[in-house]
C-alpha cells in the first residue's frame, strides 16, 4: 500500500546514520545495514516484514 513511501522513510533513517562520519563505523550502524547498502537495506527490511499485510498492522494496532 504505502510501501514506496516506507522504504523512502527507512532510507533516509539508514543513509542519514551511515553519511554521518562519526557513527559510519559504528557497531550499531554496522548491525542496522547488515553489511549492505542503505538501499539494500531499506528493500530487505521491508520485504521482509509483515507490515505490509493489513490485518497484521490492524492486529498492532489493536494490540500494541
Amino acid at each position: 500500500m504505502f510501501f514506496a513511501i516506507e522504504n523512502l522513510q527507512v532510507l533516509k533513517s539508514l543513509a542519514g546514520l551511515y553519511s554521518s562520519g562519526a557513527w559510519k563505523n559504528h557497531p550499531a550502524v554496522k548491525i542496522a545495514l547488515g553489511g549492505k547498502s542503505p538501499e539494500a537495506r531499506a528493500d530487505e527490511l521491508l520485504k521482509t516484514t509483515q507490515l505490509q499485510n493489513m490485518a497484521y498492522r490492524k492486529h498492532l494496532y489493536d494490540y500494541p
